[in-house]
């Protein structure tokens, strides 16, 4: 979900400002949590403004750009590695260990993919048994009953 709108905001902090209410009886009639009420409420005291702020932005990934130049490295001298290897060759060029998924994010970032090659049929001679014409039934006819 994401940030609630400027307008609702704005409308939440003059309810309060205007003495409309306590911040729990502003919070039930804009549907809001109390804590919701006191956040934009030190939001505008600190900033003047109640728009949302920017987003943190996390982490960052493990593999910098120089990582990803050794990763496209690897891959253009053997593209068939799996992710463990390249996860082993990656550390032992760059020093940084990382886990499955984050070797697969990267390589999605790099636009690379680990499908080798495309399906070809296998065979084209078919089967190379004996056809059964009476099946299971037949056979254990042909073997005789026992008891």
């Amino acid at each position: 979900m994401g940030p609630y709108s400027v307008d609702l905001r704005q409308r939440i902090v003059d309810a309060y400002r205007n003495g409309e209410g306590s911040m729990r009886e502003i919070a039930a009639r804009f549907a809001v949590v109390l804590s919701t009420v006191q956040e934009y409420l030190s939001i505008e005291r600190s900033t003047g403004s109640v728009a949302p702020r920017p987003h943190g932005g996390g982490r960052a990934s493990k593999i910098d750009e120089a990582g990803a130049q050794q990763l496209r490295a690897l891959i253009d001298e053997k593209n068939d590695r799996t992710l463990d290897e390249l996860i082993e060759l990656l550390e032992h060029r760059t020093g940084a260990r990382v886990s499955r998924p984050t070797m697969c994010r990267a390589l999605i970032r790099l636009g690379l993919t680990r499908k080798k090659r495309r399906y070809v049929q296998a065979n084209r001679t078919g089967p190379m048994s004996k056809s059964r014409v009476g099946g299971f039934a037949a056979e254990r006819g042909q073997r005789g009953r026992v008891g």
